[in-house]
């Protein structure tokens, strides 16, 4: 057994229940699998008891996930707490968390980040103390968009990246850009994310569709993701609006995102599937059903690190319809476990999208190959969470 301490600003709370739930995910099988003693910094802005922000005072200081404990310290702030969750400044974060850290647990043995930034970069001074090994995770969005940082930022990143004692990354090309930044490129890891297929009811398939009210004879397309235009949102908002779909329906499933309105204007005045509907918050248990219900998973992002979107749709024995880009295409075996297409090419993810549906024998064959493939790369949580034990004891 070991002591961590987690850095993880986004998390899930009783506010945002699926927010960033690959953390949760990726800590409860590190306990499990080596009964690590593990507590979680997740800062949270104070909540005025009244106006449009105050139901954040419903999230409790401390929260009890079972395997571990999420403490959420409080922070100041000078914009609405909409802004501030996505603008603490790196000065605020770091004497958030560390003052927090310092006050409350004994030094641990290892620190873990969530994310390279803030997550990593805060932790910083508090590691630097007591001499602790610092892990950082490498999931997608710094590193992806290190090019376009301002200077300062990729600053802080750069110092984050040297200082950690381990760079783990869940893409190899992601792992590429993090070896193309560091000094030692030795200290970076690839450990892919992943799911767990027994989670799925795929003997239910034909039982869960007749809840959903979809027709044996009809077509169910779903998406899942934020709802913003990084993610391909506006592409699959041409395609709907261009289309004719009234035997298939469109299900969106959302956190959060920009383009939210602009999908559902589209979803009401487009000739699709009565069914079609946008979903906020979708607890897993739930989410598991409809990805089982559908026919298709499709996702034409412009970047990502190995959306685990992906690795849920194969467990499902579910095809996917995505973008050949960096991390996708290491998922996706084109033509074998679903199909993949140009980016930002509504055209083409229009003609992709009629072809696949008119091969319900051709989606079925690719589903099955991909739960094959998941199974033989071993891309599950377990074994994700059995790779980072082993690197922090390597490193302790």
């Amino acid at each position: 057994m070991y002591d961590a301490v987690v850095s993880a600003r986004s998390h899930p709370d009783v506010i945002r229940p699926v927010r960033a739930i690959y953390n949760n995910k990726s800590l409860h099988n590190l306990c499990s699998v080596c009964n690590v003693n593990l507590n979680v910094v997740s800062p949270r802005p104070y909540a005025p008891p009244i106006g449009p922000y105050s139901e954040y005072r419903k999230i409790p200081k401390h929260q009890d996930w079972g395997q571990y404990t999420v403490h959420h310290p409080r922070f100041l702030y000078f914009f609405p707490k909409n802004v501030a969750l996505s603008t603490l400044t790196p000065h605020s974060f770091r004497q958030t968390v560390c003052e927090y850290v310092e006050s409350q647990f004994d030094v641990p043995d290892v620190v873990h980040a969530g994310h390279i930034f803030l997550d990593g970069y805060g932790m910083i001074p508090y590691c630097d103390q007591h001499e602790l090994p610092l892990f950082v995770m490498g999931r997608g969005g710094t590193l992806n968009g290190f090019p376009e940082l301002s200077n300062r930022r990729q600053a802080m990143v750069s110092e984050t990246l040297e200082f950690a004692e381990g760079i783990i990354c869940v893409s190899d090309a992601l792992a590429e850009r993090a070896k193309q930044i560091v000094e030692n490129p030795e200290k970076v890891y690839v450990v892919a994310n992943g799911e767990n297929p027994d989670l799925y009811p795929t003997s239910n398939r034909e039982l869960i569709r007749r809840e959903l009210n979809i027709p044996p004879e009809d077509n169910l397309v779903l998406y899942v993701g934020n709802i913003i235009g990084e993610k391909g949102i506006n592409d699959i908002i041409q395609v709907i609006n261009n289309g004719d779909f009234p035997d298939t329906h469109f299900i969106f499933v959302g956190q959060s995102g920009n383009l939210r309105l602009k999908l559902h204007e589209t979803l009401i005045e487009a000739n699709i599937g009565r069914e079609s509907k946008i979903l906020w918050q979708v607890r897993p248990l739930a989410l598991r059903r409809i990805y089982v219900a559908a026919d298709l998973v499709w996702l034409p992002s412009y970047s990502e690190g190995r959306p685990n979107v992906i690795y849920e749709a194969m467990a499902s024995e579910t095809p996917v319809l995505a973008t050949n880009i960096d991390g996708i295409i290491e998922q996706v075996v084109n033509g074998e476990t679903g199909k993949l297409i140009e980016p930002g090419n509504p055209s083409d993810l229009y003609q992709e999208l009629i072809s696949l549906l008119s091969k319900p024998d051709q989606l079925k064959c690719f589903g099955q190959n991909g739960l094959e493939r998941l199974i033989l790369k071993g891309w599950t949580w377990e074994e994700h969470a059995k790779k980072i034990a082993k690197i922090h004891k390597e490193r302790i």
